[in-house]
């Protein structure tokens, strides 16, 4: 009896494979706004390595039958069945975690590592010498502060070390790198500034980023004071970030908004030395197909190209280099229009080309202002 069972079972898992095999191919998954591995990336994969074997199982994984709704019943079932014992935090997978109190989730909160404090410490010191290397250039440091780095989770049970991240990066950045931060102070703070199911600040928080780096810098250069707001543009389609994607789409959706300053001004612009037209946005009128496998985030702002260049032609202002991730993309013409030319670099970008050293470019474009922003895990750790 035992082996007809196991024999029926083997027919089953057999007979649910070639279907999954033959029926049609999903390219991205709606509900983790990722790509899925499909029959088309069997070419070039062998048996020998076991290449084929694995990549057998991440299609029958992710061309599943009802797979996106399992996926959502998963995570729900998680939420409402858990129950939080002294911490208060959900841990819904090894990254993610859900503050039920407020419908929100956050991601990695930093634990002590010696590699990471090597590599604080490290990145903190190269700004440094950057700094002393050119002694006409003034270089800034912007933080964008998520509440996983801070001691407000403390009440939760949950000790972050990023407050101790943050000390020995200032302790190695030196005094001559002027530093400034996005204050969170309570956990109302940081969900006015930063949307519950994503990782980056919400047009709140880059408005006020982008104050805050313009008061840093008016103290030693005239560039004016931060622009007022004349426009806010509310989405009505729903927004869905890249965290809640990664756990199921089980926050409630949350809307995109934008918004536009006063007295921008002409500009041209350029993306990897291209001069093109800046970007129109309407993230209502926007569809996935043009971006598969984005969050929503990404969609709207577009893909992070590795350089772009605003020019103002104002020879009164000085040059500004930026080294940014994408927190600061809905700010980079709010800044730029503060300045004669502005060069936005993302580091991370496949486009880099090899060979790329930001001291060429401080002498070619002769750059007065240098920033580096980014997000605790690209500043110290990426």
């Amino acid at each position: 009896m035992r082996n007809k069972l196991f024999s029926l079972f083997l027919i089953v898992i057999f007979a649910l494979g070639i279907f999954i095999m033959l029926k049609p191919h999903n390219d991205i998954s709606d509900v983790e706004r990722r790509y899925l591995s499909t029959k088309e990336g069997f070419k070039g994969k062998k048996i020998n390595d076991l290449s084929f074997q694995n990549h057998l199982e991440n299609v029958i994984k992710d061309q599943f039958i009802f797979r996106n709704e399992s996926i959502k019943t998963y995570y729900n079932t998680k939420r409402v069945l858990y129950k939080p014992v002294l911490s208060g935090l959900i841990k819904m997978n090894d990254d993610a975690f859900y503050l039920p109190e407020h419908d929100a989730y956050l991601l990695n909160i930093p634990y002590e590592d010696e590699d990471k404090i090597n590599s604080v410490a490290d990145r903190a010191y190269n700004i440094k010498q950057l700094n002393d290397k050119f002694k006409d250039l003034k270089v800034y440091v912007y933080h964008p502060t998520r509440l996983e780095e801070t001691k407000l989770l403390e009440s939760y049970g949950a000790n972050s070390y990023g407050e101790e991240y943050k000390n020995i990066f200032l302790e190695n950045l030196g005094s001559d790198v002027r530093y400034g931060e996005l204050k969170i102070e309570s956990i109302e703070d940081y969900l006015k500034n930063y949307y519950r199911g994503d990782l980056h600040w919400n047009i709140d928080g880059a408005y006020q980023g982008y104050a805050d780096i313009v008061s840093m810098m008016n103290k030693d250069f005239d560039i004016g004071q931060p622009k007022e707001i004349v426009e806010r543009i509310d989405y009505a389609q729903d927004f869905y970030g890249n965290l809640s994607n990664n756990i199921g789409q089980t926050t409630k959706p949350e809307h995109l908004s934008d918004i536009k300053l006063k007295d921008i001004g002409e500009f041209t612009f350029k993306i990897n030395d291209e001069a093109t037209e800046y970007p129109v946005k309407d993230f209502d009128n926007i569809t996935y197909e043009k971006n598969k496998g984005y969050s929503d985030y990404d969609v709207y702002y577009g893909n992070y190209e590795f350089k772009k260049e605003f020019d103002f032609r104002d020879e009164s202002k000085p040059n500004l280099l930026v080294i940014n991730d994408s927190f600061m993309v809905p700010n980079n013409l709010w800044l730029a229009s503060h300045f004669n030319k502005s060069l936005f670099f993302d580091l991370r970008s496949s486009k880099r080309p090899e060979g790329f050293v930001i001291d060429d470019v401080i002498e070619e474009y002769d750059i007065d202002v240098v920033l580096i922003s980014m997000v605790y895990t690209n500043l110290y750790f990426n």
